[in-house]
């Protein structure tokens, strides 16, 4: 069965080659399916890889530390944010598995922990409680100063407000209108939260959410997705769907990387799936993403870009893809070659790949042709995918406004939003979770 994310009706369709373990699959494909022999041609290559089917991984959970840092400033004090937030702590609560803790910060001139490590058990026991300390909370309502919460959070995830338990899994989700006063103060938190090896999320709430100074904060950090709540139905969904992410977590500390073969140049790394995401990270002229834990049940694609050197043949290793993770008592890393097939001239590019690679371009550059080409590449995924009609329609709508006023600047805050947005989502009924290419969900 093909995957949802490269199926196409025409022949043009990318061929993936598959390499697996007992643990994983991983497979690779290309925008083409040969570039010329004789030239330093660029290649763009995907790779995508999944929990195997019977992989031992699947007898392994790990337990999870969900640290929320929650924004009860003056800006959130409108309907369609702070009721909202509320609701999103009564959802987490309610819906707190087993080996999983929360921990609860809010802030706004000042910050303050609710909650340290606690248990489900321990929440739903005083879930009124929780509510009434947010509510009462003395700095409601003020200033919008998210370093002390940050700070706070650091703090907890630093010594495990969660106790000594071995292996556990910490992410920190940030919930705010983005609307913050110290955007500089908080970005000297991110090298602290990358040596901790934790899992940064964020979701915005209201029309007018901001995302630049996020984006800032969680630059080179796991995760990095931001996801807008736009209703009362999102936040159910998406606060109950974090239980479910954690009880699926097999290993943590994911990274993928790319080691190039000499006299090839690697270019820059992406991600695709589950959020997109641009990864400038080096080490040495290896490229290295983060991605942060390992879940059963989920497909992960990167994007990987390298020169050839033009040195001829039918063939070139242009190096070795290694995707690398931690279990609780174990290191593991898996292991593929990265092999470009060469002609005496470079074939047409696969469509469907083709237009991962143009969405993917927009990461790293804000020319009003590249957004354009992007869209369109958003919206025929979408389709492709049956993702949520109201997604789509909003990318339809702002190609349309990009195509009459041609500047990035002239598109109203919500349509830069939509041009930013790197959550990826699916429609809840239509279409289910996106499939992998066996059809299991993802």
């Amino acid at each position: 069965m093909t995957n949802p994310l490269f199926a196409s009706v025409s022949s043009t369709a990318a061929q993936w080659r598959a390499a697996s373990s007992s643990r994983l699959v991983i497979e690779t494909c290309f925008d083409r399916p040969r570039y010329a022999a004789d030239e330093d041609a660029l290649c763009h290559a995907l790779v995508r890889f999944r929990v195997a089917d019977n992989s031992p991984l699947l007898g392994t959970r790990l337990p999870t530390h969900l640290c929320f840092v929650l924004d009860v400033s003056g800006s959130m004090d409108r309907p369609d944010k702070y009721p909202f937030l509320r609701e999103a702590v009564q959802v987490l609560v309610d819906n707190l598995g087993e080996d999983q803790w929360l921990s609860l910060i809010v802030f706004s001139t000042k910050a303050e922990v609710i909650a340290a490590g606690l248990d489900a058990t321990s929440l739903r026991r005083m879930e009124t409680d929780l509510v009434a300390a947010i509510d009462c909370f003395s700095g409601r309502f003020q200033g919008t100063y998210l370093a002390p919460g940050l700070e706070q959070a650091l703090e907890l995830l630093d010594r495990g407000a969660h106790g000594s338990i071995p292996g556990v899994v910490q992410r920190l989700y940030v919930l705010t209108d983005g609307q913050i006063s110290d955007p500089a103060e908080c970005t000297r938190f991110a090298p602290y939260l990358r040596d901790l090896r934790v899992e940064v999320m964020s979701y915005g709430f209201g029309s007018d959410f901001e995302l630049p100074a996020l984006r800032r904060i969680m630059d080179g950090c796991y995760g990095g997705g931001v996801k807008q709540i736009a209703d009362t139905s999102m936040v159910q969904e998406t606060f109950r769907h974090l239980h479910t992410v954690g009880s699926r977590v097999v290993a943590r500390d994911l990274e993928l990387r790319f080691e190039p073969a000499a006299e090839v140049v690697a270019g820059e790394g992406f991600m695709h799936r589950p959020v997109r995401q641009y990864c400038g990270h080096r080490d040495g002229n290896a490229i290295v993403i983060p991605v942060g834990m390992l879940e059963a049940s989920r497909t992960y694609v990167a994007g990987i870009e390298c020169r050839l050197p033009g040195a001829g043949g039918v063939q070139q290793k242009l190096g070795t893809i290694s995707v690398r993770y931690d279990t609780l008592d174990e290191h593991y890393e898996e292991t593929v070659p990265l092999v470009a097939l060469l002609g005496p001239s470079s074939a047409e590019p696969y469509t469907d790949a083709a237009e991962v690679w143009a969405d993917l371009e927009s990461l790293r550059s804000n020319d009003p042709n590249t957004v354009k080409a992007a869209l369109r590449a958003r919206i025929a995924i979408g389709r492709r995918e049956h993702r949520d009609p109201s997604e789509i329609a909003d990318l339809e709508r702002t190609l349309a406004k990009l195509e009459k006023v041609s500047c990035i600047e002239d598109l109203s805050e919500d349509e830069k939003r939509t041009v930013d947005r790197n959550e990826i989502t699916v429609a809840p009924l239509t279409a289910g979770l996106l499939k992998d290419r066996n059809g299991k969900p993802n």
